[in-house]
């Protein structure tokens, strides 16, 4: 069961990144922000999503490799 739930989270989080950075590329082809406070918010963004695999990670050590 622990596994299928990390599975989930790992893919939604990918997902949502994902999602993120395709409405960064969006934004920064309409003009809306300038190129910096875009690359602020892609970093933002992927700093969000590395720390909630490591937290989900935390929560489910046994599922990781070695």
């Amino acid at each position: 069961m622990s596994y299928a739930i990390w599975s989930l989270v790992l893919l939604a989080v990918i997902s949502l990144w994902a999602l993120a950075m395709s409405e960064i590329g969006v934004h920064l082809r309409r003009g809306v922000f300038s190129p910096t406070r875009l690359a602020t918010m892609a970093a933002v963004v992927s700093v969000a999503a590395v720390a909630t695999v490591v937290a989900a990670s935390g929560t489910f050590p046994s599922l990781l490799p070695g």
